[in-house]
């Protein structure tokens, strides 16, 4: 009886120091939590963007099929006399299928009204500039304006 007992004693103390251990491994932080729904919400806009642009222009097919790598980000423009906005992407690279989570961020001062929501895809050529875009970012003047005027010549084309 008291090895039993002595037996059941070592079988709870063994369970109170193991459980919490193998609980803490198996649960996510709600941080974590979080990242992974984010990540999951971009890659599904990446994912329709994509698809998206490639149904809307064939020759957009092409240049993703020739690039290294891709970025799509998704971003909300909001101009009252001063503009700012933002949004958030992934950059992958397409040789070894890794993803960067990326934040974007704009503003300006100047005639404007209004919200404007985008997203852009970038398709890279070749390596060091899918890896300047990863590691320095991305910038243009007259932005989106400028993006704007890319998209209209590429659907003109």
């Amino acid at each position: 009886m008291k090895t039993n007992v002595l037996l059941l004693g070592l079988c709870i103390v063994a369970l109170a120091l193991v459980a919490p251990c193998t609980f803490a491994e198996e649960q996510k932080s709600s941080k974590e939590l979080k990242e992974d729904s984010q990540r999951a919400k971009i890659n599904e806009v990446a994912e329709q963007t994509l698809q998206r642009l490639f149904a809307e222009n064939a020759k957009a097919r092409d240049l993703y099929d020739a690039a290294v790598g891709w970025a799509v980000f998704d971003n909300t423009k909001v101009a009252f006399g001063v503009s700012g906005g933002g949004g958030s992407g992934v950059a992958v690279d397409k040789g070894s299928g890794n993803r960067v989570y990326m934040k974007m961020g704009t503003g300006g001062v100047g005639f404007g009204l209004g919200v404007n929501k985008f997203q852009v895809v970038f398709l890279f050529q070749d390596k060091t500039a899918l890896d300047n875009f990863v590691n320095r970012g991305w910038e243009a003047g007259g932005y989106p304006h400028s993006l704007m005027g890319v998209i209209a010549a590429v659907r003109q084309s």
